[in-house]
């Protein structure tokens, strides 16, 4: 069998993604939890999951399992179903923390509603206090595709992705973006050093001409007017590209206004950034191919919840497992 997730005795923290609300996230999640043996496991999710019923969509839904003696992040108030059902070991509260959460280890088997932190500040919080208490840990985080900062280096080491291969137009072309920036390069070194001795954490765009830095931005990219205005400035005639280094969301809007920039090379902090921008609009992009990422994307696995046969436009680099949960026997995970 062909393992997965390689435990190495080190804090490792992995995000689950989903294209699309009933994508099998929580499927997903709930069996890399269930062959994860020796690795000490600590489960959380940005903002609410596990609720039994979906109100919006009418159904009921798979439930997040924890394991016995597996660590878990919730509110206060999640736990009060709960009494005798889990050691406090320790309290995650206000100023560092938005809500009054506990870290606790279940002393049995059973399913909780995880409702975790939801800023990149309170994850990074996190971590440091599992460091704290523990030797090695995998941090397992029911995530989400727009929250950004999943993608930073600091927060997640790899991700799993969890697609809906759907007969509706809609919840196809998600699955289709949410894989499209696999296909992007890594920047080269050289390029990456310069970017990360400027940046800073407040900074949300930066714009290259050869080794002159045109512009700094703090605001969203998409409303910077004065990146605007610097990126509207002329380059000599068969000179090098101009470099955009982007720490906020390539949406729809500016996808549009930078697509036909035939002058610019387009650097992504790392994959989140690129939302939501459908087929059509990627073919309009003539910079598409000159779209490269400041941090990999470590992927660690893709779980496919199908309601056609898949076709063929999905396309992985051949080192990502593949795994259909309602119609295949999975590769194993390395415990």
């Amino acid at each position: 069998m062909r393992a997965l997730l390689h435990y190495d005795g080190l804090m490792k923290t992995f995000s689950f993604i989903g294209s699309d609300k009933n994508a099998g996230k929580t499927t997903s999640f709930n069996f890399v939890v269930s062959h994860l043996k020796k690795s000490p496991l600590c489960l959380t999710s940005i903002g609410i999951n596990g609720e039994f019923f979906d109100s919006l969509e009418n159904h009921t839904k798979p439930a997040i399992i924890i394991p016995k003696e597996a660590y878990f992040v919730t509110t206060v108030d999640q736990l009060k179903a709960h009494p005798g059902a889990y050691a406090i070991i320790d309290f995650l509260h206000p100023p560092k923390f938005s809500k009054n959460f506990i870290l606790a280890q279940a002393l049995d088997s059973r399913t909780f509603i995880l409702e975790g932190p939801n800023q990149k500040s309170e994850i990074i919080e996190l971590k440091n206090i599992l460091k704290r208490h523990f030797n090695s840990m995998t941090l397992l985080i029911d995530g989400s595709i727009d929250r950004q900062f999943l993608g930073h280096p600091s927060v997640s080491d790899g991700f799993f992705f969890s697609l809906l291969i759907s007969n509706r137009k809609e919840q196809r072309e998600k699955a289709k973006d949410l894989i499209t920036p696999l296909h992007f390069p890594i920047v080269e070194e050289a390029l990456k050093d310069s970017i990360l001795k400027i940046k800073k954490e407040e900074t949300r765009s930066l714009l290259f001409y050869q080794e002159e830095l045109l512009h700094e931005g703090k605001e969203i990219p998409s409303l910077d007017k004065e990146l605007e205005q610097k990126l509207k400035q002329p380059i000599p005639e068969g000179s090098t590209k101009k470099i955009l280094y982007l720490n906020g969301a390539l949406n729809k809007t500016l996808y549009k206004e930078l697509s036909h920039r035939k002058d610019l090379h387009l650097i992504l902090d790392n994959f989140t950034l690129f939302q939501s921008i459908s087929s059509e609009q990627q073919k309009l992009g003539v910079f598409l191919p000159s779209i490269t990422l400041l941090h990999p994307l470590n992927l660690q696995g893709v779980f496919f919840k199908e309601e056609l046969p898949r076709s063929n436009f999905f396309q992985f680099p051949p080192q990502i497992p593949i795994y259909n949960l309602h119609r295949e026997i999975p590769y194993e995970i390395a415990t």
